[in-house]
């Protein structure tokens, strides 16, 4: 397992704000795109 470690947190807490923010830029469209690709990745899960 990893440890998971205030740093690391932290970090992934900076690359996702930086991952959202990178697709905001982008646009709506990407982001309708996004949440498309999501739905394709998570539906089989469910």
């Amino acid at each position: 397992m990893l440890k998971v470690t205030e740093k690391t947190l932290s970090f992934g807490m900076k690359y996702l704000s930086m991952l959202r923010f990178f697709y905001v830029k982008k646009g709506r469209r990407n982001d309708k795109c996004l949440n498309h690709y999501l739905k394709k990745k998570i539906s089989p899960l469910q």
